[in-house]
């Protein structure tokens, strides 16, 4: 069986959580543009760093404490990412305010915070996204590191390959 198990350098499993990152907060801006549901950027992420975990371990010489840490790295820079992209685009939004209507759609008035009031409440929508993203993150990258160890050390020792005990 030709596997790709193991090939690539165990500094590489860092890279694949990186990567991650960057397309999921792609995919976040991108959900600024187009209306994409919450839950279906959930799924995106944790597909995603499943998917990142388990490269970071099966297609690398690292082993599945590398990939494990590797994916908590991940967890926090989205952590980091996606609050500051929640609490800027909140902060923003809460300050330039909404026109508010009656029942009749007769303009009624216009509420909007002030800048130190908009601030907060950016601030702390963006620590809750922030925390949803980093705990689906970093359980699908256990996840995948895990999954991802499991299948590297059986291809490896279907090779008769002597790195199967690296996993």
């Amino acid at each position: 069986m030709n596997s790709k198990a193991g090939q690539m350098g165990g500094g590489m499993a860092w890279a694949f959580p990186i990567l991650a990152v960057v397309v999921a907060l792609g995919v976040s801006f991108l959900s600024l543009k187009v209306d994409l549901p919450g839950k279906l950027l959930y799924a995106v992420d944790f597909a995603l760093f499943a998917g990142a975990g388990w490269a970071a371990v099966f297609l690398t010489k690292a082993g599945k404490g590398a990939g494990i840490g590797a994916s908590i790295f991940g967890a926090v820079l989205l952590a980091i990412g996606s609050y500051m992209i929640t609490a800027s685009v909140v902060a923003a939004a809460t300050a330039k305010g909404v026109d508010m209507t009656d029942a009749n759609g007769v303009k009624s008035g216009h509420l909007a915070l002030e800048a130190g009031a908009s601030a907060a409440v950016g601030a702390i929508g963006g620590i809750f996204v922030a925390a949803f993203n980093f705990i689906i993150a970093l359980v699908a990258g256990i996840i995948g590191a895990v999954t991802g160890g499991n299948m590297k050390q059986k291809a490896l020792s279907e090779n008769g390959s002597s790195v199967a005990q690296a996993a």
